[in-house]
């Protein structure tokens, strides 16, 4: 098997990887010079993606997304966000296209659908104080399983953004769910315990 098709056959297990280790990205590192929150009034842009290089594999472009979450017990409530990582997202120069930019938003975005999920599973549960980190724990693991099959069905369907029939079926799609989960859009999760 020669190297392109190693590459390409890591791929799905290596976008997995990447985005179950930046599930656990530490509190400490956060900065909002190197982070993009989420908000749908603010789309990305070339300029975030602050790694270039030219021809990197067969991948064109790159988004570091991250659903980070956090619980504090006094009060009672989790914080729940989409990031986007500056520093760790990156393009091939040669292939920057309003099309691309598109792709690697609908990437941000479902990311979102699924930070949304989290916060709507987490409004749903019962804590208590003895079962409150297995049941986040539960959650989080969840939401990342399932968050880390969407991407990859994303990429594969589309063909990472280059069948653009179903690149738009996609990103309707989203914008779809997006609104149907748009009282799940504050961070912020209260809970009863």
């Amino acid at each position: 098997m020669n190297s392109n098709n190693t590459l390409r056959v890591m791929k799905p297990f290596l976008i997995f990887l990447l985005l179950f280790l930046s599930s656990f990205l530490p509190q400490h590192k956060l900065s909002k010079d190197t982070l993009i929150y989420w908000a749908g009034s603010k789309p990305l842009t070339w300029d975030d993606f602050e790694l270039r290089h030219h021809g990197l594999g067969d991948e064109a472009a790159m988004s570091a997304v991250v659903i980070h979450s956090s619980f504090n017990s006094n009060p009672a409530q989790m914080t729940i966000t989409c990031l986007f990582d500056k520093t760790k997202s990156w393009v091939w120069m040669e292939k920057e296209s309003e099309a691309l930019l598109k792709h690697e938003q609908g990437h941000f975005d479902i990311t979102e659908i699924f930070a949304r999920q989290f916060r709507k599973q987490a409004m749903a549960t019962t804590f208590t104080i003895k079962n409150m980190q297995d049941k986040y724990n539960k959650l989080h693991n969840d939401i990342n399983s399932k968050w880390g099959k969407e991407e990859n069905l994303y990429d594969k369907e589309t063909n990472h953004g280059l069948d653009s029939t179903k690149q738009c079926e996609w990103l309707k799609n989203i914008t779809n769910q997006l609104d149907e989960l748009k009282e799940y859009s504050d961070t912020i999760v209260h809970i009863q315990l």
